[in-house]
């Protein structure tokens, strides 16, 4: 007996449940915007959780932006330590950001998560 399976495509599985041709694309519009759904409410989810927790889940995390408006307690990510962990940031004063003013410059406006003064991710550190 040959336990061999053969991986399938997206349209092979849409066309052995008889979707097809026009249908394929738009299975795939509303494939991507589940997608983007799902993601936004992780990232609303991340928005909730404990410093250690949000260590374990930096990468939720939307990106910081020049030019967007911060409320306070929001969880960004910018920049990465020396071990290439993602760093994490909470706003501790609303405004609106700007291009010159990022997380790790503005100690006004942003706290660090998760990292000693030095870079080192508390997670890892030995006791």
């Amino acid at each position: 007996m040959n336990t061999e399976r053969k991986s399938l495509s997206f349209r092979d599985v849409l066309a052995q449940h008889g979707v097809s041709g026009i249908d394929v694309k738009r299975a795939h519009k509303i494939g991507s915007a589940m997608q983007n759904q799902i993601r936004r409410a992780m990232q609303m989810f991340a928005q909730t959780v404990t410093d250690e927790q949000a260590m374990e889940i930096a990468d939720l995390y939307p990106a910081w932006e020049a030019g967007k408006a911060y409320a306070v307690g929001t969880i960004v990510k910018y920049g990465e330590s020396a071990d290439g962990e993602t760093r994490l940031y909470r706003v501790v004063q609303e405004h609106t950001s700007q291009a010159d003013c990022g997380p790790d410059t503005a100690p006004a406006l942003f706290s660090k998560i998760g990292f000693t003064e030095k870079g080192v991710p508390i997670l890892t550190q030995k006791e």
